[in-house]
């Protein structure tokens, strides 16, 4: 019998497809053609409308929360600016007048002009804040509150706050802002001043301005411009809603908005007005989720428009937290209710010629399709295919061991060939049935053999009796009478069954594993016995039951040894603590919780201290045999928190066979400081703090090399302090040393190194300085030298030179004449004798002093 070929069927129901796939297309392409323009305007809406108009919404909010903030900060920034302008004018009025009466008039006289100009400016800068003056122990001098001046408000409670803030800035800084809250007419307000020092009097001059009702100023200031520069967005709608106290019936109030149809409803409520597109009211759960997150977008039902699509919007909300403000902007959710004749000139498109020929088509290639397969498919192919399996099927139904198929009566090729693959696969079966049945014979006997115990219990009525053992049962010590045991009650026969009963029991209901272990009185001794219980099926369970008294003996041997061990090393007057290969802590004493600030009834843990990455690094190392580590110095921050330095010792042992390290350690704080203190003092100078000679001299060495070329080295010696020393002492000299070491320090990079090298001589090594670089250095010293005689006690004259090592200087001697000469050529120079002459007139005038200086003799001795 010939065979029929699937693939020929197949080449017949593909043809009878394309007819069917025609017919089908067909009819797709008119009814989806409909189908697409809502689509198309579908999609148009979902991925261009909303996330242009979600994108337009944020930019727009982003603009309005740029300008509200720009304008805070303007508002407040101006007024700052003022009160400092006007600080600063009464202040340098008062200075003149004090250098101008000082010598002619006695300092009430003038304390009382400054008064009257204060009080002038008063009154001619009416409305833009006030002035004050009040002294540094606390009396306000002058108040723009008469009741208030002369009284010393640092003893009143309602002002001692602000006054100390202001009296602290001027300590701190001589001048500076002060915010904070002040009683005003009886009430407390908002303010801001500005303070300036006026030294003569030990006085501080302040201008100042309330700031309760700025916010609400700015905040109408802040809508009028946002209704300037925003009024023309129509689409999204810009709007801005006030949040209301709880007490208030609305929540919050709408103060802005571009739309007008806005105009009548800007009482926003609790009631169900606005809701999710699900009819859900949303005010409250939108207001709590914006205040949580910040922003929030959302769909929401907007009640203020007629036309049911615009109520659907897109809404992107902002909390403004400074204002207690939303806010907001939307647009319509469906983008044709700003393009209404959008699906009107798509569905124009569509011809009606093409409509009709379209139906013709669809009616004629349906018809001859359907009669085309149904013929083609009920002859060729479902009859053949049909009784083929019916023989596949009866095959397996009446199967017989080394039974076959007949593929001689099959007429589909690919089903014979099928019929071929199972005849194979069942030979290969039977195969593995016979090699199964002889693994589960080597698995019996292997059991049958096995030195644990195995009983097998089957439920019988409301007992257990034993279905099977293994030989190892017969001489278990948990069973009586072992010899004969199948068919004999569990009660009977084992001995802890008044114990495990339950146990067993539940192992049947709830079919999951037990395993526990039993101890057992045999004489003198006592037996312990592991015991393992499951049920493979119903009212069926398998019982392992092994003897390990012997390891049960060996475990108490062992931590018997521990405990040995934990003794001894309690009684050792060093902190240890025994570690093994994974870094767990195994024992310590309780002299090592002490040093480490544990409590008394507190587990000494790793997690709880910080220990530097070199000492984890020394322990692996110590572990793997490649370093010692004796008489380590480590620093650990302890459980207490306090920081610690430790000698530590660590040595590799073994215990139990097993390695482990063993830490002691002490505490060496004390002597360690000590010691780093003595280093410190041994490298810099006592009274400046910068480094001293010895320092300067190695570090220079060190640096003399071609990697840190060029090599800057800046030599300044102070000129005069010997003058100022005979005139005003060595305490006044001592300051200026600290002065010029001050500048020197804070003018230096991190790299270079500033030294004090002699009682008026200092340096400065700079690597890698070009001859800019160390102009430019110079400058900033000169810079602040003269700002700190504008501003200081203190006068500073220094001479400096300086000397750059490109390659030139053939040692570090020769570097340090060359700077020398070049600073000595400036402090001998033709300008000296002026330079003297300023120091002693400054320090004449600082001493008050009426005795004669000759300052010739000062200057040329």
């Amino acid at each position: 019998m010939s065979k029929i070929k699937l693939s020929s069927l197949i080449g017949i129901f593909i043809l009878i497809s394309i007819l069917s796939i025609t017919v089908i297309t067909s009819i797709g392409w008119g009814y989806f053609t409909f189908k697409i323009i809502n689509k198309a305007i579908y999609y148009f809406n979902e991925d261009i409308h909303i996330k242009r108009e979600i994108r337009l919404e944020h930019s727009e909010i982003k603009d309005a929360v740029r300008l509200i903030n720009k304008k805070r900060e303007d508002e407040y920034e101006e007024i700052l600016n003022t009160l400092k302008k006007r600080t600063y004018r009464i202040w340098l009025t008062a200075e003149k007048l004090y250098k101008k009466y000082k010598h002619k008039e006695s300092e009430a006289s003038i304390k009382e002009r400054i008064k009257d100009i204060v009080r002038f400016q008063l009154l001619t800068d009416k409305g833009k804040g006030y002035y004050f003056i009040a002294s540094l122990d606390g009396v306000e001098v002058l108040s723009p509150d008469s009741k208030l001046t002369g009284k010393n408000l640092l003893k009143d409670k309602r002002y001692a706050k602000s006054m100390q803030e202001e009296i602290d800035a001027i300590k701190r800084y001589k001048e500076g802002f002060v915010r904070g809250t002040f009683i005003h007419n009886g009430k407390p307000a908002e303010r801001v001043v500005f303070v300036k020092l006026f030294k003569p009097f030990n006085w501080y001059i302040g201008s100042g301005r309330m700031i309760t009702h700025l916010e609400e100023i700015t905040k109408q200031d802040i809508l009028n411009e946002l209704k300037t520069s925003l009024e023309s967005f129509k689409n999204p709608t810009l709007f801005i809603i006030s949040l209301m106290p709880k007490t208030n019936k609305c929540i919050g109030k709408i103060i802005f908005y571009t739309d007008p149809r806005i105009k009548n409803h800007t009482c926003i409520t609790k009631d169900k007005t606005i809701t999710y597109l699900n009819s859900q009211p949303c005010v409250g759960d939108c207001l709590e989720k914006l205040i949580k997150q910040g922003r929030l977008t959302t769909t929401l039902i907007w009640p203020f428009y007629k036309n049911e699509k615009e109520r659907k919007r897109i809404v992107s909300l902002y909390y403004y937290k400074p204002y207690n403000w939303i806010i907001g902007s939307g647009g319509p959710l469906d983008f044709t209710v700003m393009f209404p004749s959008f699906k009107n000139s798509m569905i124009e498109a569509v011809s009606s010629y093409t409509r009709k020929a379209l139906l013709i088509l669809i009616i004629g290639a349906l018809f001859v399709g359907y009669i085309l397969w149904l013929t083609i498919f009920l002859g060729l192919i479902y009859k053949p295919i049909k009784a083929d399996i019916e023989n596949l099927l009866n095959f397996f139904r009446q199967y017989k061991n080394k039974g076959r198929i007949k593929t001689k009566k099959l007429r589909i090729k690919e089903l014979t060939d099928l019929a071929h693959q199972v005849n194979k696969t069942m030979e290969k079966l039977e195969d593995i049935q016979a090699t199964t049945e002889k693994l589960l014979n080597e698995h019996s006997l292997l059991l049958k053999h096995m030195p644990e115990c195995v009983i097998v219990l089957k439920k019988k009525d409301a007992d257990f009796v034993i279905a099977g053992a293994n030989e190892a049962a017969t001489r278990c010590k948990a069973i009586a009478n072992s010899k004969e045991l199948i068919g004999k009650k569990a009660s009977e026969i084992l001995k802890p069954y008044p114990i495990i009963s339950n146990v067993i029991e539940n192992v049947i209901k709830r079919k999951f594993n037990v395993s526990f272990t039993l101890a057992l009185k045999e004489g003198n001794e006592t037996v312990f016995i592991e015991t393992v219980s499951y049920s493979p099926e119903e009212n069926t369970i398998v019982c392992i039951l092994r003897n390990i008294t012997q390891m049960v003996n060996l475990y108490r041997a062992i931590e018997k040894r521990k405990s040995d061990l934990q003794e001894f090393i309690d009684k050792i007057s060093t902190g240890i603590i025994v570690v093994d290969r994974k870094g767990r802590i195994i024992y310590y004493n309780n002299l090592a919780k002490k040093l480490l600030d544990f409590e008394e009834n507190e587990k000494l843990v790793i997690n709880k201290l910080k220990i530097p990455e070199n000492l984890k690094i020394q322990l692996l190392k110590v572990m793997k045999g490649r370093q010692v580590c004796n008489q380590c110095e480590i620093n650990i921050v302890t459980a207490g928190g306090k920081s610690r330095w430790f000698d530590v010792h660590v040595a590799k042992i073994q215990i139990t066979s097993e390695t482990m390290l063993i830490i002691s350690f002490n505490d060496i704080t004390q002597r360690y400081l000590k010691s780093k203190q003595l280093e410190y003092l041994s490298l810099h100078d006592t009274l400046t703090g910068l480094y001293n000679r010895r320092y300067f001299e190695e570090e220079i060495k060190r640096l003399f090399h071609k990697r840190n070329y060029p090599l800057a080295l800046v030599m300044i010696d102070l000129n005069g302090l010997k003058i100022t020393n005979d005139i005003l002492g060595h305490e006044t000299g001592d300051k200026l040393i600290m002065k010029i070491s001050e500048i020197l320090s804070t003018s230096a990079r991190g790299s270079d190194v500033v030294a004090r090298i002699g009682g008026d001589e200092f340096a400065v090594i700079m690597p890698n300085t070009s001859e800019k670089g160390v102009i430019t250095f110079i400058e900033r010293i000169k810079t602040k030298i003269e700002l700190s005689n504008n501003s200081t006690e203190i006068f500073i004259s220094a001479s400096i030179g300086y000397a750059i090592q490109n390659g030139q200087f053939k040692n570090v001697d020769d570097l340090l004449r060359e700077a020398d000469k070049n600073m000595y050529a400036n402090k001998y120079s033709s300008l000296r004798p002026k330079k003297l002459r300023e120091i002693i007139k400054w320090a004449r005038k600082l001493s008050n002093s009426s005795q004669t200086i000759d300052e010739d003799y000062l200057i040329n001795r």
